[in-house]
């Protein structure tokens, strides 16, 4: 079955994220205790492997686009012995060697890019959002039950009321296998299963449609048989509260295949964004206000504010005087944990946060600048906001 094209982008960029190829230029231990509200996990890379997808990380996140960038000298390189290294199976291995190797490990999960479950989602829904508050507040699994108005939906009918005070298998539960699983057989590409709890939440995106069998109860009547009915996702992390990448497994984003039960016994809602269920798409706008360069030869700075109802992920200066003279480009940050917000979708930039620095410019010479920002599901095309504008000191 042919997908619209917003979900098509959505389920898209999920995979395209999972499948991106990079390889670590020294042997790098990542390890988060799950200190501080994060999730427990480990990761080992090798110096000179292949790996694919941006790793699990609650701290530092970023997009596809950003990973390559933002991961160089973003970490401590393991300076134990190779048979130290090989030895890390688990967490209880680096707990093990201890010293300066663990508080390094740790201190990498802290540092290096990558993103989590709701990380990897929103990012993928945000080829297709358009900007409001209801997307602002899409930052945190346990937001992801419908009825808080948190910019998610339910998919099918079940009831997602507040009785159950945020435990989303006790919604499950209130509401019954029959009923859930009905729910489940209406998810489609670019939705996503969440189950929301206080002892940890998860949420995964279903990429294909549920494969969907029938049965009879002991009174003759035709039911969802919730153990051969099944629904695939794409997982970033795999749910798994311990994570290691060595050996055979070289990427945190697994697909994963879940019955109907197992859905139904963690807990797990269907949801989806207002925007694959209403089935519009409105153009990309990204544009520039009260741009202004009057200060920067004497200040070296910028002004105007960069705006998008798509989500922001860099913003790039380049000044030209027949060759390339100043390039500056600026990542935007989607996570502060000293101030315990993570913003997966950034609206607007404003231009005077632009690092340009000291530039040199020769009295009476002409320059050239352009102005570009990178936004979501463009694969990485950078959009023009101000074009071939001149000066001269």
């Amino acid at each position: 079955m042919k997908l619209n094209p917003m979900r098509q982008k959505v389920v898209d960029y999920m995979k395209s994220m999972a499948t991106l190829k990079w390889s670590p230029e020294e042997d790098i231990v990542v390890y988060n205790p799950g200190n501080n509200g994060c999730t427990r996990m480990l990761s080992v890379f090798q110096k000179g492997k292949t790996y694919f997808g941006p790793p699990y990380i609650n701290a530092n996140m970023c997009t596809k686009e950003t990973y390559n960038e933002k991961r160089k000298g973003a970490y401590i390189p393991f300076s134990g012995t190779r048979e130290q290294l090989d030895s890390i199976k688990s967490a209880a291995d680096i707990e093990a060697i201890g010293g300066e190797i663990l508080e390094s490990a740790i201190k990498n999960a802290f540092t290096y890019p990558g993103n989590d479950c709701i990380g990897a989602v929103l990012l993928a829904w945000n080829n297709v959002i358009n900007n409001g508050d209801r997307v602002q507040k899409l930052q945190f699994c346990f937001t992801t039950i419908p009825t808080h108005n948190y910019g998610v939906v339910p998919v099918g009918e079940y009831d997602y009321s507040d009785c159950c005070e945020n435990e989303s298998l006790a919604m499950c539960q209130k509401n019954g296998e029959q009923v859930m699983a009905k729910a489940y057989t209406f998810l489609q590409p670019g939705d996503a299963v969440s189950h929301v709890s206080s002892r940890g939440s998860h949420i995964r995106m279903v990429i294909d449609y549920p494969h969907v069998e029938y049965t009879t109860d002991e009174n003759g009547n035709r039911i969802i048989d919730l153990e051969k009915s099944y629904v695939t996702s794409l997982d970033q992390a795999g749910g798994a509260p311990v994570r290691f990448i060595v050996g055979t497994c070289m990427s945190s984003m697994q697909v994963i295949t879940d019955k109907f039960s197992k859905l139904y016994k963690e807990g797990s809602l269907p949801v989806t964004i207002p925007e694959l269920v209403a089935g519009e798409n409105e153009q990309e706008e990204t544009y520039i206000e009260d741009f202004s360069a009057d200060k920067l030869v004497s200040e070296g700075t910028l002004a105007g504010v960069i705006k998008s109802n798509r989500q922001i992920i860099a913003v790039r200066a380049e000044i030209t005087d027949g060759k390339t003279l100043h390039n500056t480009k600026d990542i935007i940050s989607m996570c502060d944990l000293s101030k315990r917000t993570r913003y997966y979708h950034a609206p607007k930039y404003d231009l005077a946060d632009l690092p340009l620095g000291k530039i040199d410019f020769a009295e009476g010479k002409t320059y050239t600048l352009n102005v570009y920002a990178l936004t979501s599901g463009n694969e990485g095309e950078e959009i023009k906001v101000v074009s071939n504008y001149r000066f001269t000191k």
